[in-house]
């Protein structure tokens, strides 16, 4: 119910935010992670997840999250 605002807004105001690096949507209802990462000073989607076998990987701190962590307890409705 959020995702608009997220993907908008809340974005946008995070943008302004020199510390962060790296924003990530994780999708409730389907297996789908997005990660968006600032390079120098523009914001690339650097990927988009939607395989149990894929990882987000967050380099500059040295994390690869596999989607299997992240939904581990999750069940989707068909």
């Amino acid at each position: 119910s959020t995702a608009h605002y997220d993907r908008g807004e809340k974005f946008r105001h995070y943008r302004r935010l020199d510390s962060l690096k790296h924003y990530v949507l994780i999708h409730s209802e389907m297996m789908r992670v997005e990660h968006y990462e600032k390079q120098g000073d523009i914001w690339i989607q650097a990927g988009e997840y939607t395989n149990g076998f894929d990882s987000v990987s967050l380099s500059n701190l040295g994390i690869d999250v596999p989607l299997t962590e992240i939904y581990r307890r999750v069940s989707f409705n068909p």
